[in-house]
């Protein structure tokens, strides 16, 4: 029979404030969790020889390891993107010859700390890969109550117990923060900003720390806060390690602030990043689910009332269903369905863009914070593009370049930003593809930032353009007023819906809603440089439809005049 914890060690948490409820919850959780165990974890049969060919079978298998043994925390055999990642990389990193040092973000409800602190610490105990594991969370009691359930493996999970007795039971040290099991290995768990120098298991110190969620929405909105959690990380925790290496650090959590210490660690040189989210690819028809979702939060005090509100929404989901899916891609499809994804993110978009997307806003007051998209094509648009190359600028040391294409309503005056290309390329690369969008969409006017060497590239590329016989009309645009002002000005326009993205167009989002904290600005540099050409001139030009509508008015079936379907333009595969 389990023995239970030893909770002598508790005196050493100040913070929490009453020691003997917080001791009785524990043992109902250690009482709760074995009987789960002892509920949903059959023992295997008695076979030696089979036993021995499942623990040779997951030495190298992590992903085997976790669903042979904890049947009762995979609920489901469908995985998700973050987990199939997890299961390859965790071991990569673990056995590879340099130390890792990872940052993994991914949704809300993945089971994060389950399969990556939990059983990735279990992992590394019974097959004898780690000597000392370190564990901190956001508190410790939160960090108690992973230690706990990773002793209840140990002492209570027949599958374990009979694949690996030499790690399994009760160790000699079986503490609420500390445990040494049967094999040697040692655990240690605390919470975040705590004191952690002189971490060692004899003469072991620490060869693998689990960073789980370390911060929590009231402290990440504070700057005081978020700078204590990245120094503990950076100075406490990175310096635990042997002198000479041999330290593997895992951190999984969810972005909660733009500034949170989990992303500016992650920039940090020798760390690598990888951010999971629920939505991968945004639907096609945003139009049809702005219209669903304005149906869907219609409230009313009668219950009845609500109700048949409520069933009004889902009949036109029903009604509409597969061309809302049209272009979705999802993390976790099998269990995780759009339309429940879709439902969550019209109760909070903020919660939503910040728990599931990993794509949190700064604070109230950053100038973009609202950010408005355009759902239908228009056939009123008139076609402006803008180039912002970030060459030879001082200290821009590798920004990418940005070029971007706008459709203006002239009797609106509202820009739909269509084409938000920014990633870092030569300037062979930004020529090309800027004469390709023209090609595209017969723009009136681009205009080219042209500061330096930038100017160089503006005459090349009209040069460039015309042996190619396509007609670039560019004009050199040399700021004269400064580039935060600037960029500032747009705001009014963006909040008042003038000036609307399109829901795929990641990357300019992101440099738009953070800004201006952002690490790059190039790509509201070139919105600015888009926004001020197209209101400046679109009144003297009459509308000239662009290439792609020819293509799709060869395409369209229905024969249409104009060459747009009841819906605007269809989907070619392009991305948009």
């Amino acid at each position: 029979m389990h023995a239970g914890t030893d909770f002598s060690d508790l005196a050493d948490l100040p913070d929490i404030r009453n020691l003997r409820d917080f001791q009785r919850e524990i043992e109902k959780f250690n009482r709760e969790l074995r009987d789960a165990i002892s509920l949903e974890c059959a023992a295997f049969a008695v076979d030696k020889k089979a036993s021995r060919a499942r623990a040779a079978r997951v030495q190298g298998d992590y992903q085997s390891f976790a669903t042979t043994y904890f049947p009762h925390y995979a609920p489901t055999p469908h995985l998700s993107r973050f987990h199939e990642f997890l299961f390859a990389r965790m071991p990569a990193v673990i056995d590879g010859a340099e130390d890792g040092r990872e940052v993994h973000e991914a949704p809300r409800g993945e089971a994060k700390s389950t399969y990556a602190t939990q059983l990735g610490a279990l992992w590394c105990i019974v097959t004898g890969r780690k000597k000392m594991i370190g564990i901190f969370m956001n508190t410790e009691e939160q960090a108690i109550e992973m230690l706990s359930s990773i002793q209840a493996e140990l002492d209570s999970n027949p599958r374990l117990q009979m694949d690996f007795p030499a790690a399994c039971g009760q160790g000699r040290v079986w503490q609420a923060t500390t445990a040494i099991t049967r094999n040697g290995a040692k655990i240690r768990v605390g919470g975040t900003g705590k004191k952690i120098r002189g971490m060692k298991n004899g003469p072991h110190r620490p060869d693998l720390i689990f960073l789980d969620d370390l911060e929590n929405d009231e402290n990440v909105a504070k700057k005081e806060q978020r700078d204590k959690v990245e120094n503990f990380v950076l100075a406490a925790v990175v310096g635990l390690g042997p002198p000479g290496g041999g330290m593997d650090i895992f951190w999984v959590g969810t972005s909660l602030h733009y500034d949170a210490a989990i992303n500016r660690v992650s920039r940090k040189p020798g760390w690598q990043r990888r951010v999971f989210r629920s939505i991968l690819t945004w639907p096609d028809r945003m139009d049809l689910w702005d219209e669903w979702e304005a149906l869907y939060s219609r409230t009313s005090d009668d219950d009845d009332e609500k109700a048949r509100l409520t069933e009004e929404a889902h009949a036109f989901h029903r009604k509409h269903a597969r061309e809302m899916a049209a272009g979705a891609r999802l993390s976790w499809p099998k269990v995780r369905d759009l339309y429940s994804l879709m439902r969550l993110r019209a109760t909070s978009h903020e919660a939503f863009e910040k728990e599931q997307q990993n794509n949190p806003g700064n604070d109230e007051n950053a100038p973009f914070r609202n950010i408005q998209y355009w759902t239908q094509r228009n056939r009123k648009w008139r076609f402006f593009g803008a180039i912002d190359p970030s060459l030879g600028k001082r200290g821009k040391g590798g920004d990418p370049s940005a070029i971007l294409v706008g459709g203006l309503d002239a009797d609106t005056m509202i820009l739909d930003v269509l084409e938000a290309d920014i990633t870092r390329r030569t300037p062979e690369m930004i020529m090309e593809r800027a004469i390709a969008l023209q090609k595209e969409y017969h723009c009136i006017m681009w205009g080219v930032e042209a500061v330096q060497f930038q100017y160089f590239l503006y005459t090349q590329m009209v040069q460039l353009a015309a042996k190619r016989g396509v007609a670039f009309p560019a004009v050199p645009v040399t700021p004269d007023t400064d580039k935060t002002l600037r960029i500032q000005s747009l705001q009014p326009h963006a909040h008042n819906g003038l000036i609307r993205l399109g829901h795929n167009q990641s990357t300019l989002i992101s440099q738009l809603k953070f800004w201006p904290e952002t690490d790059h600005d190039d790509g509201p540099d070139a919105l600015e440089i888009l926004w001020n050409l197209a209101t400046t001139h679109s009144a003297a030009y009459e509308y000239h439809a662009a290439a792609r509508g020819e293509r799709y008015r060869q395409a369209n079936d229905g024969g249409d005049d104009d060459g747009w379907g009841d819906d605007g333009w269809e989907d070619d595969g392009e991305s948009w």
